[in-house]
């Protein structure tokens, strides 16, 4: 997908990723005295959606151009 970004546009598709990342580990995960735990469900889940979603911003950029504002999502 990155091959069909222009710089600035990567840009804000790494800015959403690391968004996405934090957001995933906020909802999917805990620390507590004793360890730091996953739930491993609700990571799966979370990375299946984000996976459509890159999925469909892929078949935006490369059919009517992307929309930038979508890619840092």
């Amino acid at each position: 997908m990155r091959q069909h970004l222009n710089t600035t546009q990567q840009s804000s598709l790494q800015n959403g990723q690391l968004a996405w990342i934090k957001q995933r580990d906020d909802q999917c995960s805990e620390e507590k005295p004793t360890g730091y735990f996953v739930n491993l469900d609700c990571a799966v889940d979370m990375t299946k959606k984000r996976m459509a979603f890159l999925q469909e911003r892929e078949r935006e950029c490369t059919s009517t151009g992307c929309v930038e504002a979508k890619l840092g999502e």
